[in-house]
């Protein structure tokens, strides 16, 4: 597999063929973690590790009046990534051309656009699988754990989105993401404001929470705890890698309902804890009693 994309920067410095280095520089770091965190969550079912990266070959592109160009090209995924199958096959651009449109839309306040991007791509994924050994319902468990995992990725690509559209009300007046035979996404000025908004978060320091536990999910390593500011629940996102264990102290401590102390960092919008990362396991309150 080969499949290749272009990014286009237009208007603004880029219609001399410039772009500030710093803000061009962000946006290829952006786009190299959309991309990449999409092909391990496809090829490993599993969210992708912390600085765990797939390879992106850039090249430069003939120059296009009025425009700052770069193409890029996928290496062969399943060599990269040690796998004995291919991650799109003959899908691969409209693969990749969906979940390029869902991250976008997804931090642009358009969630249903987003959602329906990501059922595709399940769509698309399934297909490809030889359906002969699989039941209806196991397919459709599939798609929807597909979907599940996908979107769980999503959620953690806020700040990579807003790199990628760097460039774009600064430098540049729109990016261009376009891969073969598909519709190019174009994200403008004002998207690229909802983008940057949308992800504004402030993040505090490493410190201890004391949470109730109510559920978690294995694959995409969320933790449903009881909100520490207010009533109501709050997945917790687990960066720690015991959670990757099947038999982690997180998820033994849901089956009792526990309450457990973390460290961990809260996301601020507002004022109001609006994400919560936990990075260590501190042991269940009853234990420390």
């Amino acid at each position: 597999m080969s499949d290749g994309f272009q990014i286009t920067f237009e208007g603004g410095d880029a219609d001399g063929h410039r772009i500030d280095m710093r803000f061009f520089g962000e946006s290829l770091q952006g786009f190299d973690r959309i991309i990449s965190d999409m092909l391990v969550a496809l090829t490993q079912k599993r969210l992708p590790k912390r600085g765990e990266r797939a390879f992106l070959v850039l090249k430069a592109g003939e120059p296009v009046a009025g425009s700052v160009t770069v193409a890029a090209l996928l290496q062969e995924s399943a060599a990269v990534l040690q796998l004995g199958i291919q991650v799109f096959g003959p899908n691969g651009a409209e693969m990749l051309s969906n979940w390029v449109q869902a991250v976008f839309s997804y931090y642009s306040g358009r969630q249903t656009e987003a959602q329906k991007a990501v059922e595709k791509m399940a769509d698309l994924m399934l297909a490809q699988i030889a359906a002969s050994d699989r039941t209806d319902e196991r397919r459709h468990e599939e798609a929807m754990g597909l979907q599940q995992l996908l979107g769980a990725v999503l959620e953690k690509l806020g700040p990579a989105a807003a790199q990628a559209v760097a460039p774009v009300g600064r430098t540049a007046k729109r990016v261009k993401f376009e891969t073969d035979k598909q519709k190019a996404i174009t994200v403008d000025n004002d998207d690229a404001d909802k983008i940057r908004s949308g992800v504004a978060q402030e993040f505090g320091p490493l410190q201890e929470f004391v949470l109730r536990t109510d559920g978690f999910t294995f694959h995409t390593r969320k933790l449903s705890v009881e909100h520490p500011e207010r009533s109501g629940y709050l997945l917790a996102e687990v960066d720690d890698p015991v959670a990757e264990e099947e038999n982690n102290p997180y998820a033994n401590a849901v089956n009792r309902k526990a309450t457990i102390r973390v460290q961990g960092k809260a996301g601020y919008k507002n004022g109001q804890i609006v994400r919560l990362v936990i990075m260590d396991f501190g042991g269940e309150i009853e234990d420390a009693a």
